[in-house]
């Protein structure tokens, strides 16, 4: 009778989705864990410590070493006292000493004195107006504050008109010195979009993508600029394929930046962390040697990096000492893993390193050199276990995770969520309580299986690379899926009777259709911004690097080896019920590729909806939308697989 009362209530079509009070909150996007975001030295023997989540109410938390208590404390206007309101709720730690910090919080940048019981912010700067596509902020007691933004000048012409090829302006690179003020450096290359500089204000170095529209091989190049004594950029890279991330040591004299340098197969090959001393670009040093999945990385000291990397579903952090040689062309290297990984920036302390650490079976939590320190969380996390299961398929040994609330067992019934991707790493250590979508399943009475496929990265090139030209194949990444599903019957984590369905988002989304047309193995899906046709996708929004890449080098006529993994030729074979979910301005899957499966499925008498949310793109950032695309895919499942039980309560 409640399940019955329960489907009747929530319609994953219905204008407005309501749900039980028990899975209110666990839609929402705001109830996660604490997370430690950076860490800072005070004097005292106190700790600086900024988190995001729902506890504490204050974004900044004080570590007494002598006393292992945290504390929260609020941040409070320096220049109205006799406000009680807290005046920052998030904020970016920029530097600091052992007085008080330098943090940003949206166009800002404040000074923060820190007392016993409470922190004082004051206004030192605000970022200059207009299209900012990138800024970099950097404070040290010895050389103050120094700033950079790269901001995009007004585009010319009829705002109502659009013009192919777009004419790209050339950001402009703005710096500031409390002694200078806003100046403006140089012009950068069209398509710039990211910015870093050294800790003395001097040397800033950029990224530009080679394509204006979105790619996903995200080729691009490198450019540096010393601001004190240039007025142009520097390319510094050359073929450089697929690029990301970037740091300059403290000093300026050396970089290290990260990329793949692959012409033929820059989407699938892992990228590498390369070193080069400033000016010497043509001189580098490979750190990282291939088939390395590293994440995020920083400089600790001018020679010291930390890195977080990868292996396989394992995260782990590294810190890699440089032997940097004056004359030499080679520098050398020696590592250190970390015993407990890091799931935020490495920061160094005077006894060791600060930093965020999680594991498969813990909540995140501080660590103060060899202190774990625990943090302010809900108990409510605990309900939730995570457990990872290995097997073979087809030459590869695949992992998943199984997420599952404490109370379910094999008869619960179990979504399959489908990675995006698929050139993604997914690791173990992100805890079971973290996805909000994983959780609110849970919650509704749903096991969950994220199986790592083929194709994502973290296992060496190999595996990244082997769904080329077989995409959603039974042989290959599908059965990769469907082989997982026997197991977990074989290990009695699922009945052979237990219902089964499947939702993703993007390749994601495509494998959900593709599981749909050539499978009968799930009772319903959900596609979040999937596409149905490579040639079609390549054409309409201009990135070609997908198809070259996955499926074959694009030419003409059109074969059927080049259709060979498109859901179009076998979208009639779709009986079971699907829903589509869409972003309206999604410029990487285009939605007239739902729009043509939908109509299709509703045409034939297939149970189907779609939604779309105008103003999103490719995946949904805001609140409301996030929000209600969960509450629909639980009423999508709820509706056609029906959990055995009630939601649980909070």
């Amino acid at each position: 009778r409640h399940l019955t009362s329960v489907s009747v209530m929530m319609s994953a079509t219905a204008a407005n989705v309501e749900v039980p009070a028990a899975l209110d909150r666990w839609t929402g996007d705001n109830w996660l864990p604490t997370e430690v975001q950076w860490v800072h030295e005070l004097a005292n023997d106190r700790v600086a410590v900024s988190v995001t989540g729902n506890l504490p109410t204050s974004p900044l938390l004080i570590f007494n070493k002598a006393t292992n208590q945290l504390t929260a404390i609020p941040i409070k206007d320096a220049t109205h006292l006799d406000d009680s309101e807290p005046m920052l709720t998030s904020l970016t730690l920029l530097g600091g000493d052992d007085t008080g910090l330098i943090a940003i919080d949206d166009d800002i940048i404040y000074h923060i004195s820190v007392t016993e019981d409470t922190a004082f912010a004051a206004e030192l700067v605000r970022l200059p107006q207009g299209d900012r596509v990138s800024e970099v902020a950097h404070w040290v007691p010895s050389v103050g504050l120094h700033v950079v933004a790269l901001i995009k000048p007004e585009a010319g012409g009829d705002p109502d008109i659009v013009i192919d090829p777009p004419v790209l302006p050339e950001p402009v690179l703005y710096h500031y010195s409390p002694l200078t003020g806003w100046r403006a450096v140089c012009k950068c290359p069209a398509n710039s979009e990211r910015v870093w500089m050294s800790p003395n204000g001097r040397h800033v170095l950029g990224k530009y993508m080679l394509n204006h529209v979105g790619e996903e091989a995200q080729r691009g190049e490198f450019w540096a600029v010393d601001t004190k004594t240039e007025r142009t950029t520097t390319q510094i890279t050359q073929g450089a394929g697929r690029i990301s991330h970037a740091a300059i040591n403290p000093s300026g004299t050396g970089v290290v930046y990260m990329c793949n340098y692959s012409k033929d197969k820059p989407i699938t090959t892992h990228e590498d962390m390369w070193y080069v001393r400033w000016g010497d670009w043509e001189h580098r040093t490979n750190l990282t040697q291939g088939n390395t999945m590293v994440n995020k990385f920083g400089f600790l000291d001018d020679t010291t990096l930390w890195s977080n990397v990868t292996e396989k579903v394992h995260l782990q952090t590294w810190i890699t000492t440089l032997e940097v040689t004056e004359g030499a062309t080679e520098v050398k290297c020696s590592k250190k893993k970390l015993d407990r990984p890091a799931f935020s920036p490495v920061f160094r302390l005077k006894d060791g390193y600060g930093y965020s650490t999680v594991s498969q079976t813990e909540l995140p939590s501080l660590m103060v050199g060899q202190k774990n320190v625990p943090l302010p969380q809900s108990e409510a996390f605990d309900n939730f276990s995570v457990d990872v299961i290995t097997w073979d398929h087809a030459g590869f040994e695949v992992h998943g995770m199984l997420y599952r609330h404490k109370q379910l067992n094999a008869e619960s019934p179990l979504v399959v969520y489908s990675p995006y991707g698929p050139s993604h790493p997914w690791d173990d250590c992100r805890h079971r309580g973290t996805y909000p979508l994983f959780r609110s399943l849970n919650m509704a009475g749903y096991q969950v299986l994220l199986p790592v496929i083929r194709g994502s990265m973290g296992f060496g090139d190999k595996f990244s690379q082997d769904s080329m030209g077989k995409q959603g194949a039974q042989d290959n990444d599908l059965g990769d899926i469907l082989v997982g599903l026997d197991k977990l019957v074989e290990i009695g984590k699922l009945t052979k009777e237990t219902k089964v369905g499947i939702v993703g988002i993007s390749y994601g989304g495509y494998m959900t259709g593709m599981a749909l047309a050539t499978t009968k193995r799930f009772a319903a899906g959900v596609a979040m911004c999937m596409f149905v046709a490579n040639r079609w996708m390549s054409l309409e929004f201009g990135d070609r690097t997908w198809e070259n890449e996955y499926v074959e080098p694009i030419s003409w006529p059109l074969t059927l080896e080049a259709q060979r993994c498109d859901i179009f030729p076998h979208m009639h074979n779709i009986t079971n019920p699907m829903l589509l979910v869409h972003g309206g301005d999604d410029d990487i899957c285009p939605i007239s590729q739902a729009r043509v499966i939908y109509n299709h499925l509703r045409e034939e008498g297939v149970p189907t909806g779609m939604i779309v949310y105008r103003g999103e793109g490719h995946g949904f950032i805001g609140h409301k939308p996030l929000r209600d695309c969960r509450r629909r895919i639980i009423a999508w499942f709820t509706a056609h697989m029906p959990p055995k039980t009630k939601p649980f309560e909070n």
